[in-house]
């Protein structure tokens, strides 16, 4: 499921695909590989805060689909027990990142309740496709085996060079506390 207003995607210079709305406006993009970040056409910003860093990275890597209260419970409090506002930190969480994309985005009709959604149960994050770096990485890897196993070495480079070119630090979730769900993106990207 894509953003209401997505027409088109293009590729920026790093080779990210680039959401574009109807307006001609860029659609936000998540970085986990590094530091998690809100990308906003070059410029990167994102909460500093480890719960909403925590919070962000969950919804990013389960981009489109609606993830539980109880789920993200699980993540923010892994190993501990939740306190009995967690329910409350949640929607604090949410309330501070909504109002973090208002306040931080250049694009001035940004409205954050279309990108970060209430649903049923839960909540979720609607970039459209293409808008996650772990799942650009992911792509690029596995174009980059399949030129592999094609004997195409020039293309397998190329694609593993996309993938590297995603990378803005050493590893992914820098700094981020890890549940159960981002320790398996760490894993699996690492």
């Amino acid at each position: 499921m894509g953003h209401p207003e997505l027409n088109r995607s293009v590729r920026s210079e790093n080779g990210r695909d680039r959401a574009i709305n109807s307006s001609g406006g860029v659609v936000l993009d998540i970085g986990v590989l590094g530091d998690v970040q809100i990308m906003d056409g070059e410029l990167g910003w994102g909460p500093t805060a480890p719960k909403q860093q925590q919070l962000l990275a969950t919804l990013a890597l389960a981009v489109g689909h609606v993830v539980t209260m109880s789920s993200l419970i699980d993540e923010l409090w892994f190993g501990v027990v939740p306190p009995r506002s967690a329910v409350t930190a949640v929607q604090t969480y949410v309330m501070n990142l909504r109002a973090l994309m208002t306040s931080r985005s250049s694009h001035g009709r940004l409205d954050p309740k279309d990108v970060l959604i209430t649903s049923r149960g839960g909540y979720r994050l609607d970039l459209g496709t293409g808008t996650v770096d772990a799942d650009l990485f992911e792509e690029a890897v596995d174009e980059g085996c399949q030129s592999l196993s094609e004997g195409d070495n020039t293309e397998a480079a190329q694609a593993f060079q996309r993938g590297l070119a995603l990378w803005r630090g050493a590893a992914p979730l820098d700094g981020v506390p890890l549940g159960p769900r981002l320790s398996l993106t760490a894993a699996r990207t690492s």
